[in-house]
């Protein structure tokens, strides 16, 4: 028979004292004791160092662990703690709060470390992804009780200083040089300044220039350093980024549901300003307008009088230019019966297919275009083919000599001398020319 399987016994683990799971024991202000953790860190914070270690120091950075603990008890407040460090962290993971003591918690790692999916090693090409080890973590806890109660924490650095902030600071690459800073995030100072540049009426070029003229005046010397910084110094595409985003917020659809609710809010705007309802937009549904061919006036068809001539003059030029005006107006019936006889002569004379399929391809081509379908319609309009054949034929008519027998050249040489009376080789151009007899 098989023996009874034991009873598994769970040993619990014995409780650690808060000395064993905190480094220190008292919760007092000690960022002055590190001197190069205090130039690192965001000056208008106070800070609480647990525990630190300087790793190795370069001639660009020093390279440290540290934990520490911080009074920030919103998780906007450690968002912007986040941005004011001098490295730029981008989000590795994040967990879940656990709701009774953790409110937020982030892996935070370089931004040198982009995790790629394809290598681009021995490409040539530049790259941002080092595949930096350093890394950064924010636990949030909650400084009292879900009820409302005082926090029992045996924690001593609760509930003063609920953040931990866990911090290894070591990075594969040069921070403060070039190639490092052209990669930073743009700085809301910059953004702000280049919104009030696009406010004034410049490009995105024009605020860039006028953008790095104030970092000549304010850094001198130094102004190359200054500009290969993203931070205070953006590059091009993202001015013209942000100048489609500040354009799209001030000036929004053309037409549709949000261009009335723009509408909606500058009207709010402006009967605010004015400390009274003064303007108030209100929809109405309009049928589409008809267009009708005008009318001409009528006409007089009496006869005039002999006499007078001018008036008859005067209203022959009115008909015409009613008739005119009214043909112009609405030519859809007689380019109607010209497409038509144009179709019958091409249907009876098969010369004309090579033209046809020409003209099919031309008009296929900016018939989506009114504005170059217009200005087609105008060319063919004003240069028929007998102009252009006229214009064609000028210049012929002007190189062709007026009279039919050019004018030879004299023969160079000796002349061979003839014995007796020379023969006179002249013809006379018509019959009054004839020398008279002699007698």
């Amino acid at each position: 028979m098989a023996e009874p399987a034991k009873a598994c016994t769970r040993k619990l683990k014995p409780r650690l004292s808060n000395k064993e799971r905190f480094h220190c024991v008292t919760a007092e202000i000690n960022i002055a004791q590190y001197p190069a953790l205090k130039d690192w860190l965001p000056s208008h914070h106070e800070y609480h160092i647990c525990d630190y270690k300087a790793i190795r120091q370069t001639q660009d950075h020093i390279d440290f662990a540290t934990t520490l603990r911080m009074s920030l008890t919103t998780i906007e407040e450690i968002q912007q703690f986040v941005k004011d460090l001098p490295i730029t962290w981008r989000i590795d993971r994040t967990r879940p709060p656990k709701g009774q003591r953790v409110l937020f918690k982030v892996d935070y790692r370089c931004h040198h470390n982009t995790k790629p999916r394809k290598s681009v090693e021995g490409s040539g090409r530049r790259t941002k992804n080092t595949n930096c080890p350093a890394k950064m973590a924010v636990t949030l806890q909650r400084p009292q009780a879900s009820s409302g109660r005082q926090c029992r924490s045996t924690d001593p650095h609760m509930p003063a200083l609920p953040t931990i902030v866990h911090i290894t600071n070591e990075h594969n690459h040069n921070i403060h040089v070039g190639d490092a800073l052209r990669y930073k995030d743009v700085g809301e100072e910059a953004i702000q300044k280049l919104k009030k540049l696009f406010e004034a009426g410049h490009s995105p070029s024009t605020a860039l220039d006028v953008l790095k003229y104030d970092l000549q005046l304010e850094h001198g010397d130094k102004y190359p350093n200054a500009s290969a910084d993203r931070s205070i110094c953006p590059d091009l595409q993202f001015c013209y980024r942000l100048y489609h985003q500040v354009s799209k917020q001030n000036y929004a659809a053309c037409d549709g549901a949000e261009m009335a609710e723009a509408l909606e809010r500058q009207i709010d705007i402006y009967n605010n300003q004015c400390g009274d309802p003064c303007a108030k937009l209100t929809t109405v549904s309009v049928s589409p307008p008809v267009v009708l061919p005008p009318n001409p006036e009528p006409i007089d068809t009496s006869q005039p009088e002999e006499d007078d001539s001018t008036q008859t003059c005067v209203m022959e030029q009115e008909v015409t230019k009613a008739a005119e005006g009214a043909e112009a107006a609405n030519p859809l019936d007689k380019l109607k019966s010209c497409l038509a006889g144009l179709c019958e002569l091409v249907e009876k004379d098969s010369s004309l297919w090579p033209a046809a399929n020409d003209l099919i391809k031309g008009i296929e081509k900016v018939q989506h275009s009114p504005s170059k379908l217009a200005s087609a319609m105008h060319a063919f309009g004003c240069y028929s083919c007998m102009t252009l054949m006229t214009k064609r034929v000028k210049p012929l008519r002007r190189r062709t000599p007026t009279s039919s027998v050019g004018r030879q050249k004299p023969k160079l040489g000796r002349r061979r001398l003839v014995a007796g009376r020379p023969i006179n080789t002249s013809v006379p151009d018509h019959e009054n020319g004839q020398p008279e007899d002699r007698p």
